[in-house]
């Protein structure tokens, strides 16, 4: 029972808190799926050092 001079809620008001720590878990998998395009830019930096030739000149 509440008195009127004391705010102390009932038990029942403390149980939503353990609920709430379960989300935290599900967060952690995201971060492993980013080490990949690390090795698709390494292909398209030889692709252009291929262009750095320089062209040949056409004489008219």
């Amino acid at each position: 029972m509440r008195y009127a001079r004391d705010n102390t809620p009932y038990w029942r008001d403390y149980q939503p808190t353990t609920i709430n720590q379960q989300p935290t878990t599900n967060n952690q998998q995201p971060t492993t799926n980013n080490h990949q395009p690390t090795t698709i830019n390494q292909q398209l930096s030889t692709i252009n050092q291929q262009s750095l030739i320089p062209p040949k000149t056409v004489k008219n």
